[in-house]
């Protein structure tokens, strides 16, 4: 049978915008007026041939239903989180481990809140940093929350050798390194370089991010990724880069780019397109166009010597009720902050569709993604739960969550928001807990064909449970988690050559000790360590989490092991 709500939503895009790559350049294929009439007549035609289909569709469905009523279906109960087993991540972790951090979140880099104060340099975030746009900081200081690791490397780095780590994922802030088009600031390079030296000298091997969720006011204020006319100035700058830090071989070119977008089309990052389907789709065209012109570049200049990746969050959304709203809500971010992207590694074909709003592509031959090798070395994986969203009666039960309306009436009502079924629990971070999901989302990952980073992994310790009134403290559902994840990624061991967790800098200053989550604020707490610091805000001592401490044994064993084979 005809997919008829494949056929509808067909015939309601808008004439696609379509930009293809022949041999290493970006061609746009503008359409004329000729084939943009044509474009519409066919989808009016398709409209209304769907349209008088519904009928037909709808007799068929009820008598296929009525056909299988008395067919008993068997089916097996989807596995709940505490019915995973418990594992020991040091017998199936690589010899690569460590934590992944943030200019931004760690050190305040590109604010007027940054602790390095040497590394002067603003981003996009400068001014963000208000209650307005970050939740739970009213009355707060953003000052208390970050330290300085840059012009302070040592203690930092000891802890990191302390707790095990053989690796640590951390970006290069362009906007610390480059304060103003076509300026490099020296001294912040050093800073990098001198960090980069104390990595290695304790055993532990820096990737580097080039974006991650931040770039320079300037090139904000040019446009950013919203144009492609500044592909150029962002490859330039990751080659210098590359160019200037020649010790480093793993680099990921962008962070998250579904889940970058998808934040700026919300307004919950500093943006110019909130709200705009049309500008995020080709915002996140263009992103995926300087990747693929970065990865070229790199490869052409450094063969084999760099691994060139990018990371992606696996985070899908699924309906709580499974009405035709859910449906289509989840539908719609799932498509804008997982499936765009990771069809695209897989297929080298990029649609962004959507009914009435965008229809953006960009295409590369098959020969010439083959050629590049899928524009990737490494996939960077990254992963915290899974996201549902509830849209709908409510039958008089609260539903947990932020920000997730309630309007109960007895036993009837309707809630709507990100929350989670009955028995389960949501992090303050914003999906469930749902560690039973990573196994099919590693499968995708592994599928693309590369080697696999977890890049980012990890469990918020602030839980919302259902049944209970508020978020709380849950140390031992995070701990317990992170053990439910080892026998699936022992089932990946050959596939995965890096692990990171997220994250290790927590605040004690926080009342629950977390970090500065973007613009989840201070109610996050994925922090591992809690990291003390005098008034210039530099480290003076630090304490492990429990969830910490489990990752601090498991480090060390993979450590020694290591070494004793080193």
């Amino acid at each position: 049978m005809i997919d008829l709500a494949h056929e509808i939503e067909r015939s309601l895009l808008p004439a696609p915008d379509v930009v293809h790559w022949s041999k290493g350049k970006l061609e746009g294929a503008p359409l004329n007026l000729a084939q943009k009439i044509y474009h519409y007549t066919v989808n009016v035609f398709r409209f209304l041939g769907s349209i008088l289909a519904i009928p037909v569709m709808a007799v068929y469905l009820v008598f296929k239903r009525l056909a299988t009523r008395s067919v008993a279906e068997v089916k097996e109960p989807p596995l709940k989180a505490e019915q995973m087993p418990l594992g020991n991540l040091a017998d199936v972790l690589p010899d690569k481990v460590g934590f992944a951090g943030s200019g931004l979140q760690d050190s305040g880099l590109g604010t007027e809140a940054n602790a390095t104060v040497r590394a002067a340099g603003k981003s996009q975030w400068h001014g963000f940093l208000t209650p307005e746009h970050i939740e739970g900081m009213e009355g707060r200081d953003f000052n208390e929350f970050f330290i300085d690791i840059l012009d302070n490397p040592e203690p930092f780095v000891a802890m990191l050798k302390d707790s095990g780590c053989t690796a640590y994922r951390v970006p290069i802030e362009w906007a610390a390194v480059q304060p103003a088009e076509g300026v490099y600031d020296e001294l912040v390079l050093q800073l990098y370089e001198n960090f980069f030296d104390q990595l290695r000298e304790a055993g532990i091997e820096p990737y580097v991010t080039l974006h991650h969720f931040v770039h320079p006011q300037w090139f904000e204020e040019k446009g950013a990724f919203y144009t492609p006319d500044n592909i150029q100035l962002y490859t330039d700058h990751c080659l210098r880069m590359m160019e200037r830090f020649p010790a480093v071989k793993n680099f990921y070119t962008f962070n998250e780019v579904g889940a970058f977008v998808l934040e700026n089309l919300m307004g919950d990052f500093p943006t110019k397109i909130k709200g705009d389907m049309a500008a995020a789709g080709r915002m996140m065209r263009n992103i995926l166009m300087a990747h693929c012109k970065l990865y070229e570049a790199a490869k052409d200049k450094y063969k084999d010597t760099k691994t060139i990746g990018l990371t992606h969050q696996w985070i899908k959304f699924a309906p709580v009720g499974g009405n035709a709203v859910e449906k289509l809500v989840c539908y719609l971010l799932s498509k804008i902050a997982h499936s765009a992207v990771y069809n695209f590694f897989k297929t080298g074909q990029f649609v962004f569709d959507i009914p009435g709003k965008a229809n953006i592509r960009f295409s590369v031959p098959e020969a010439d993604f083959k050629a590049n090798n899928g524009f990737l070395d490494v996939i960077g994986f990254q992963r915290y739960g899974l996201a549902q969203i509830k849209a709908g009666w409510n039958d008089g039960n609260v539903y947990p969550g932020n920000k997730v309306m309630n309007y109960c009436w007895k036993n009837m009502g309707v809630s709507f928001g990100a929350t989670c079924h009955e028995g389960e629990s949501i992090m303050s971070f914003g999906p469930t807990v749902h560690p039973q999901g990573v196994r099919g989302d590693l499968q995708e990952a592994v599928d693309l064909g590369h080697d696999v980073h977890v890049t980012e992994i990890g469990c918020d310790a602030k839980l919302h449970k259902w049944g209970e009134k508020a978020f709380r403290l849950d140390e031992q559902t995070q701990v317990k988690t992170m053990q439910r994840y080892a026998p699936v990624l022992g089932e990946f061991q050959e596939n995965i050559k890096a692990f990171f967790v997220w994250t290790a800098y927590a605040s004690p200053e926080m009342d629950e000790p977390g970090q500065m989550e973007w613009n989840r604020g201070a109610g996050t707490r994925l922090g591992m360590i809690k990291i003390f610091k005098d008034d210039q805000r530099r480290m003076t001592g630090y304490e492990y989490t429990p969830g910490g401490a489990l990752i601090k044994v498991a480090y060390n064993i993979i450590r020694h092991r290591a070494e004793e084979v080193a």
